[in-house]
């Protein structure tokens, strides 16, 4: 261990140290190092930011339609006018194989679309940029649109036969 000690202390009274050149040199490949570095990362995360907005919207627009295509199936009367041009809100109603009476409202409130079955409300999508319910004969209509990451929006457009619908 003391071999080593005093090994250390000839090297370091014999070293000269750095000049200020050095110095700054190497503090300047430091710096484009880590600026590489640190922009890389920066733009990994942010196409990961970007990449989970965007499957975030498809899942909004895929649930929405769900709910819709359930209600839609069972419908006997809806207020949707045949042949009318799409609204923002629609109200569907039907009796299921128990007699009961049931009520699904889909309206936009804020920038959500909310589906009101039976009087408990629940959001089915956000961040709806628009939303059109129309009726061709006992075919009922849905589109939908959201917004994803950087200003691109997913659309969907869906046409559910209601099999009873009167």
């Amino acid at each position: 261990m003391q071999w080593l000690t005093s090994r250390l202390q000839a090297l370091l009274a014999s070293s000269r140290g750095l000049t200020l050149a050095e110095v700054l040199v190497s503090l300047g490949i430091l710096g484009v190092s880590v600026g590489l570095v640190g922009g890389g990362i920066f733009q990994a995360l942010r196409f990961s930011t970007d990449w989970t907005d965007n499957v975030v919207a498809v899942k909004e627009v895929r649930h929405a339609a769900s709910w819709f295509a359930g209600d839609a199936l069972n419908a006997e009367t809806t207020d949707l006018t045949d042949g009318a041009s799409p609204v923002s809100s629609v109200v569907i109603t039907w009796i299921d194989s128990d007699s009961v009476a049931h009520t699904a409202t889909y309206s936009l409130v804020d920038n959500r679309l909310v589906r009101e079955y039976d009087g408990a409300p629940i959001t089915v999508a956000r961040d709806v940029v628009s939303v059109g319910f129309s009726r061709s004969g006992q075919i009922l209509r849905l589109d939908l649109t959201v917004e994803a990451a950087a200003g691109e929006t997913k659309s969907t457009s869906m046409d559910v036969y209601g099999r009873v619908l009167q």
